[in-house]
């Protein structure tokens, strides 16, 4: 290499030559050594990506949750497969570089897990004392007891005497 070191380029000049060092090395007087491109601005890598110096070069990846070249990272919409991972009774939302799970209503849980929350073991399930409350996926309903008519939540006295259902004569 004409006396050059295995990292420069030799150039021959008339009776004699010189050393260049190649792209990605820089000559620090005593030979030529690596620039680690990283250690200014990224390397021009993005923001979302990690900059790894290599001999003579270096390499831009995407941090998780990001997608692209390096140099250009887009979010990746995790909520868009498979609901993020999240459980069917879940609801994903997408955050910056990952995603985040909670439990739809009438669920508890993390939201990678979400189990059916029992709304009649607690104050009926805001059904009437005079209805019955039936525990629903998710939600639950509330029917007025025989002698009582409403929606479940308010239950009012059948008057049976004035209806004839009362059976006197």
């Amino acid at each position: 290499n004409g006396g050059c070191g295995d990292l420069a380029a030799c150039t021959n000049t008339p009776g004699s030559f010189t050393c260049a060092c190649k792209s990605g090395y820089i000559d620090n007087g005593k030979g030529c050594v690596d620039v680690d491109e990283c250690k200014a601005n990224n390397g021009g890598c993005n923001v979302n990506a990690t900059c790894q110096n290599t001999p003579g070069s270096f390499t831009c990846t995407c941090k998780a949750g990001y997608g692209g070249d390096g140099k250009t990272c887009t979010d990746i919409d995790e909520c868009a497969t498979n609901n993020g991972g999240c459980s069917p009774n879940g609801v994903c939302s997408n955050t910056p570089g990952g995603s985040t799970c909670a439990c739809k209503p009438g669920y508890s849980g993390d939201g990678k897990t979400c189990t059916d929350v029992d709304e009649c073991a607690v104050n009926n399930g805001g059904c009437s004392v005079n209805a019955t409350c039936q525990n629903t996926p998710g939600s639950n309903t509330c029917t007025c007891k025989a002698g009582f008519s409403g929606d479940g939540k308010t239950c009012n006295d059948i008057n049976e005497c004035t209806t004839g259902a009362a059976g006197c004569a």
